[in-house]
């Protein structure tokens, strides 16, 4: 098995996969997290360039918008 192929397949291929593996000690199911997803994912797929996200202090969007930027990152280099 070549080494691409075996990134892809410790790669999650969804986001909330990824950041159950990424963060576990994390609980990512509150619907306002969901929520932020939802939008991150339509970042990721271009069809919002531009995202504002509110929420008060240590709710989670730090460490969410960070980790969909390792997602979108790894993905794409294995695309290349």
């Amino acid at each position: 098995m070549n080494a691409t192929r075996q990134r892809v397949q410790l790669i999650p291929k969804g986001f909330s996969r990824f950041l159950n593996k990424a963060t576990p000690q994390f609980n990512w199911e509150p619907e306002h997290l969901k929520e932020i997803r939802r939008h991150l994912d339509r970042v990721t797929t271009g069809e919002v360039s531009r995202l504002l996200i509110f929420a008060p202090p240590r709710h989670g969007k730090s460490e969410q918008t960070t980790r969909s930027e390792e997602h979108t990152s790894e993905l794409q280099s294995l695309r290349e």
